[in-house]
């Protein structure tokens, strides 16, 4: 699943979750862009892996 969202032109955030029901693994990938001007762009992204042993 993707969620995408811009919350004006400068500011905009992505996030995508992946889940794997056959080796039980679930994916999140967080992405915040920041442009201050034209060509300077500020960018932060993380990603989480879970393991669920049940």
């Amino acid at each position: 699943m993707k969620i995408a969202t811009s919350l004006n032109v400068k500011l905009s955030i992505n996030t995508f979750v992946q889940v794997n029901s056959l080796t039980r693994v679930k994916a999140l990938n967080f992405r915040l862009r920041y442009n201050t001007k034209d060509g300077n762009d500020f960018t932060w992204s993380t990603t989480k892996a879970l393991t669920t042993l049940a």
